[in-house]
């Protein structure tokens, strides 16, 4: 089998290792992820041709071409940054295996952990899928969940999710020449919600006049480092607020 990685992040890191520390039948030709996992990778395996995710724009040619021209069977998304296109969907026959650190179709799209938090979840779960043309709703293949505790932040449920996400790849790799070749998995039949990255800069923006339970919630959702935390703006500048006994590294 011959498998297209598109990714970037902490599970893709954790993902790429596992690959290379043991030994699996499917074979991964080619990789398109971010600068800093090309650099840590590309001297380690000589078998994996990587090529660099653009920041600014989605340009699917590349996926497209090497499609085409390296007779993909599957397209394996851990975190991609980009919405794959129905068109890409369909060129590789609706084979494309996706990575969500969230519960769908309940937390769909982007930041499900801050929201999580505001919406006072009691679990949090990391899910398998595969990608469908309306985004997070294909067939859930595997799924896996832990206690949220009380004053989580957004970063300590990352923390703990990377942990759970790692352990789900894994039985992802061990059973893949199954799963591809049955496309099994859970329908899901409700839209769920889909949250937008515009959701949390709203969110991040305190009004000094809300209660304290409710600025500590959202200050809590969205400590997150190196990412913007919480803030109260005046006269265009912002003063950011952290949670109690958390230090930023």
């Amino acid at each position: 089998m011959n498998i297209f990685l598109l990714g970037s992040g902490k599970f893709f890191e954790n993902y790429l290792n596992n690959y290379l520390n043991k030994e699996i039948s499917h074979k991964i030709i080619f990789c398109l992820t971010d600068k800093k996992n090309i650099i840590n990778f590309k001297n380690k395996v000589n078998n994996i041709n990587f090529f660099e995710i653009s920041t600014n724009y989605h340009d699917e040619k590349i996926i497209e071409n090497i499609i085409l021209e390296e007779k993909i069977d599957l397209i394996l998304s851990i975190q991609y940054k980009w919405i794959i296109s129905e068109k890409i969907i369909n060129l590789i026959n609706h084979k494309i295996i996706n990575f969500h650190n969230a519960k769908l179709p309940e937390y769909r799209g982007h930041h499900a952990l801050t929201h999580e938090i505001i919406n006072e979840e009691k679990k949090h779960t990391c899910t398998i899928h595969w990608i469908d043309k309306v985004v997070d709703q294909g067939k859930i293949i595997l799924s896996e969940s832990f206690e949220i505790e009380d004053n989580e932040t957004a970063h300590s449920l990352l923390l703990k999710s990377i942990n759970i996400g790692t352990h789900l790849l894994e039985k992802l790799m061990d059973n893949l020449e199954k799963i591809y070749k049955n496309h099994e998995g859970e329908k899901i039949n409700d839209l769920g919600k889909f949250y937008s990255k515009k959701d949390i800069e709203k969110l991040k923006n305190i009004n000094p006049s809300w209660d304290f339970k409710k600025v500590e919630k959202i200050v809590r959702a969205c400590y997150c480092p190196p990412y913007e935390p919480a803030f109260i703006k005046n006269n265009g500048k912002k003063i950011y607020l952290f949670p109690e006994n958390y230090l930023i590294k």
